[in-house]
């Protein structure tokens, strides 16, 4: 199903997952997969999912193989995995998603910020958060070109830095 997986300890993962959940757990649950920004029903062929009493599906492993519940929670040894980047909850909007074999990229919204969530398949994902949807499609613009060009190219700016730049950029673009 997911390249790479090591099906048999995510057999146990969502084992425990299930069993944490049935004992009354506050885990937290997200409807959305954090790598492709969809919201997938249950069963779901491309994602692990959980149905929740109301009939919604839970998602707990992506559709690239990402453990969506911390595994230590429920007892699984990962002293390696990293929170989720965003909170890509029902309160959250998905604006963009891609991905390929280089990088999976996410722009979303909660409302008042536009979150842009990245992962290049080598260290962690990324979680950027801008204050304009224009200002997060230009670092997207930005991380596609480091990926076109198989990362032989990097970012100039930092996040920090980057809404600057950017707002010069549009500025000069559109005035």
């Amino acid at each position: 199903m997911f390249e790479n997986f090591d099906s048999a300890r995510g057999a146990r993962y969502v084992t425990a997952v299930y069993a944490a959940l049935a004992h009354g757990a506050p885990l937290p649950l997200t409807d959305r997969c954090t790598e492709c920004g969809e919201v997938p029903g249950w069963p779901n062929e491309d994602h692990i999912t959980l149905p929740r009493p109301d009939g919604s599906a839970a998602v707990v492993i992506g559709c690239e193989g990402y453990y969506l519940i911390n595994p230590n929670l429920v007892g699984i040894d990962a002293p390696d995995w990293q929170p989720l980047p965003a909170d890509l909850d029902k309160t959250s909007q998905v604006v963009l998603g891609y991905s390929d074999d280089h990088v999976a990229v996410t722009v979303a919204t909660d409302g008042n910020h536009f979150i842009l969530t990245w992962n290049d398949y080598v260290t962690n994902e990324w979680s950027e958060t801008y204050p304009a949807l224009s200002i997060a499609l230009a670092r997207f613009a930005a991380l596609m070109r480091c990926s076109e060009h198989n990362w032989d190219i990097g970012f100039v700016n930092t996040p920090g830095t980057f809404v600057a730049a950017a707002e010069q950029f549009l500025a000069s673009e559109a005035s």
